[in-house]
């Protein structure tokens, strides 16, 4: 229900009756002068059309194969999603999030992910991190259940205990919009938390909305950007 109000409209029509899936595209690998050249060389589209994460308009009309929202998810387990400030990069994480939730099975025909998940929609804005509020050596879960509670009002403590053991036991989808709307210390300090949150709660997927100009503190932490 959160996830079908997050958009412009939201307070008239639900997201999931009026949007149109996106399709992603991986960056591709930096030329290497070092390696061979195929025999022939490579002669394909992603040879000639420009692919660059700050100007994707550039490759639509040349309607190449991209990945499918319900495919996205099923390469690597964490993803910078990538694009201008208005491209859809917060409705994206809303229909993941809407997903999810519809899954009930592993495998599900029509399924986003391999195996059932449960979503966890934030935004990074609502992340509090400061020491004097948790202590030190405090559980990095803790502030992602508690930006997550800050859009979810009324929810009982038993549901957000249930939630907690799905993140523990690594069936989570934790899905985070606005890296890129942070100041650059705040940006660190969000980047070394969820470093802490991977290596603390394996198994989870992680999937954060950031600009194409600046993502690399999230590729050093193991992002693939899409």
């Amino acid at each position: 229900a959160q996830a079908n109000t997050w958009h412009v409209a939201g307070h008239l029509i639900s997201l999931e009756k009026m949007a149109i899936l996106p399709k992603f595209y991986t960056l591709p690998d930096p030329f290497n002068p070092l390696e061979e050249e195929e025999e022939g060389g490579y002669h394909g589209p992603f040879g000639l059309v420009p692919i660059t994460p700050d100007w994707p308009q550039a490759m639509a009309s040349y309607q190449l194969k991209g990945i499918m929202l319900d495919r996205v998810l099923r390469g690597h387990d964490y993803i910078a999603l990538l694009g201008l400030p208005g491209s859809g990069r917060s409705v994206t994480l809303a229909l993941m999030a809407i997903l999810a939730a519809r899954q009930k099975e592993d495998n599900q025909a029509g399924g986003l992910l391999e195996i059932a998940r449960m979503p966890s929609l934030l935004h990074l804005a609502d992340v509090e991190l400061d020491p004097s509020l948790w202590g030190s050596g405090a559980d990095p879960i803790g502030p992602m259940i508690a930006a997550a509670e800050l859009r979810l009002k009324g929810m009982a403590a038993n549901w957000l205990n249930a939630v907690q053991a799905q993140f523990t036991s690594g069936y989570g989808l934790i899905l985070m919009d606005g890296w890129d709307e942070l100041t650059p210390a705040d940006q660190e300090k969000v980047t070394q938390w969820i470093k802490v949150l991977k290596e603390s709660y394996p198994g989870n997927q992680i999937v954060v909305t950031a600009s194409a100009p600046g993502y690399r503190p999230l590729q050093e932490i193991g992002f693939a950007p899409t």
